[in-house]
């Protein structure tokens, strides 16, 4: 995620509990998880659409 590796992502959450307590932290980290999750599906859905095949597909009906 990001470049991050499994520790600095671990020293962030801690500092992210550490500054805003287990519950607000929760919400933090749910919302930034989403976020993530929506632009990677953007991202996937945009490059799809951009792809070889669907730029040059020719529609004869």
């Amino acid at each position: 995620m990001f470049g991050f590796g499994y520790m600095e992502i671990g020293i962030l959450v801690l500092i992210l509990i550490l500054i805003f307590g287990t519950r607000r932290a929760g919400r933090i980290l749910r919302q930034g998880f989403d976020t993530y999750r929506r632009l990677d599906k953007t991202r996937q859905d945009l490059k799809k659409s951009f792809s070889f095949t669907n730029l040059f597909r020719r529609d004869d009906k």
